[in-house]
């Protein structure tokens, strides 16, 4: 039996009825109770909740109302600026088309004026460096008239014919006569058109001297004895008192000794054989000495005192005469060097002026040509150009490919890396010959891979593979080449060899095959 135990104030006073209520109508109350108590206090709190609700709702209304007002107020500030700026952006953008318009339009201008400025410099060298052409051209001719002027006499000296020769010999000695300027009262006939008289009259004061002057390297007996004959004719009608006989070209006198000054008297007649290579600086002393020998003749006879002062003054007259043609000569050598400093200045300025036209006039063509290509034909360029410049063994980079014929900004498209592996497929496409193709696609059928370094040697020379590996600035040549090989020349794998114990193993996946084929012919249905 159930126990119910109230405690209960001193004052409370206990219905009777209520102390006749058994423990279970208790429990019974005390449940009911509790119920009503939940249910009043849900009631109760979703009174407090609904009345704090209103009272929170009220009282934050207020502020969703001025913070709506205040974002209204701050999208319509928003609207205005931004209407404001987007005006703003337009008139500058407008200002910023225009001002592009007129820079490009600038530009533009400025490009023209540029090239007729170039042409107008392209023209001015092109004048310059015709002009410097004519006048090199013109010195040129003018030089090489005077040289052949000059070598025409000795031309016909040494390689005329004997007429030739006869005439260009009497017309030196003629003018080596005229250019002594002691003997300028000197009176010189030319009288090789008449008989016996020799080819030349030399008369001077008291000497009267014939002279037959012979340009022949070889002087035979009948030179001599017509010479001889010419004196002794000459001699009796008083026309000459001595002779002189000129060798030009050997010193051998047929029946006389071979010294190359040789003195004689023909019928009392004093008489000279000399043999005078031009220019002969002899030929005024020889004279000097037939006219010393007239003279004193006339007077005194013949000693060898006199003879020997006569020797004498012939070599002081040599010796004098030959200063004077030495003198001359360096003269001449001056001015040859003079005129040889000139004509070097001249090419000098053309080589220099020639090659600046020759950018200037290519610029332009070579700007247009190399706007035509596309990138794969400029990379082509440039690989071949770099194949060339690494087979010299040069350190190649993008600086000194700017020194080719490519301009500078179609080079900057690329850089040196992709230059370098464009190069290394054309330079293995090159050395790979069918021969060498066909021997590596053997290997790799045999062996199920390209060969190593070692091997490749039997099938490349050492030089091209160096050569490869310098390109391609990769040691690993070997993995150079099984790439190029499997992209552009792919090989079969070697073939399995048939193993007993797996055959078995075959035939049942490919039984596996045939049950599957229908099942995927199915799933494709």
């Amino acid at each position: 039996m159930k126990q119910i135990i109230i405690e209960l104030n001193d004052k409370y006073i206990v219905p009777s009825n209520i102390q006749r209520i058994t423990a279970d109508e208790w429990e019974i109350i005390i449940s009911s109770v509790d119920s009503l108590l939940l249910k009043h206090d849900a009631i109760s709190t979703n009174i407090v909740e609904s009345e704090v609700n209103q009272m929170l709702e009220a009282k934050y209304q207020e502020q969703i109302s001025a913070l709506e007002t205040q974002l209204e107020t701050q999208t319509n500030e928003m609207t205005n600026l931004k209407n404001k700026y987007s005006k703003q952006l337009k008139k500058q953008k407008k200002d910023l088309e225009d001002l592009n318009k007129a820079n490009i339009q600038a530009i533009q201008l400025s490009l023209k004026d540029t090239e007729k400025t170039k042409d107008t410099i392209i023209l001015s060298l092109k004048a310059q460096i015709e002009e410097l052409q004519k006048s090199i051209h013109d010195s040129q001719s003018k030089m090489q008239e005077s040289i052949l002027e000059k070598l025409e006499p000795i031309t016909r000296f040494y390689g005329g014919t004997n007429s030739e020769k006869g005439i260009s010999g009497e017309s030196s000695i003629h003018e080596l006569l005229l250019s002594y300027k002691s003997f300028n009262e000197a009176i010189i006939e030319d009288v090789s058109s008449q008989s016996s008289s020799g080819d030349l009259l030399y008369t001077y004061k008291s000497l009267k001297c014939l002279i037959k002057i012979k340009n022949k390297s070889k002087l035979v007996s009948d030179d001599m004895e017509k010479f001889i004959r010419d004196i002794t004719i000459s001699t009796k009608t008083r026309k000459i008192n001595a002779g002189l006989f000129i060798s030009l070209q050997t010193s051998i006198f047929p029946g006389r000794s071979q010294k190359p000054f040789q003195f004689d008297y023909i019928n009392g007649v004093p008489v000279i054989y000399a043999y005078m290579p031009p220019p002969s600086s002899e030929l005024h002393a020889a004279i000097t000495y037939l006219e010393n020998i007239v003279q004193q003749s006339s007077s005194i006879d013949n000693t060898q005192i006199e003879l020997q002062r006569h020797v004498i003054n012939y070599f002081n007259d040599t010796q004098i005469h030959r200063k004077q043609v030495t003198k001359e000569l360096n003269e001449k050598r001056r001015e040859v060097k003079s005129l040889t400093k000139q004509l070097d200045h001249l090419n000098d300025v053309y080589n220099n002026l020639y090659p600046i036209c020759s950018k200037l006039s290519s610029a332009e063509e070579k700007s247009k040509d190399s706007s035509l290509l596309s990138d794969e034909d400029i990379l082509d360029r440039l690989a071949h150009m770099y194949i060339d410049m690494a087979l010299k063994n040069e350190a190649v980079t993008i600086e000194l490919l700017y020194n080719t014929d490519i301009p500078t900004q179609l080079i900057d498209k690329f850089d040196i890396e992709t230059i370098a592996a464009a190069a290394t497929k054309i330079y293995i496409a090159q050395q790979l010959t069918e021969q060498r193709i066909e021997l590596l696609c053997e290997f790799y059928s045999t062996y199920g891979r390209y060969p190593l370094r070692k091997e490749l040697s039997k099938i490349i020379p050492d030089n091209i593979l160096r050569h490869m590996t310098r390109i391609s600035k990769s040691k690993k040549i070997s993995e150079t080449i099984a790439e190029y090989m499997l992209e552009h020349h792919p090989s079969d794998p070697p073939a399995e060899e048939p193993v007993e114990e797996v055959q078995p193993k075959k035939r049942i996946i490919r039984h596996r095959q045939q049950i599957e084929e229908p099942d995927e012919q199915q799933t494709d249905q």
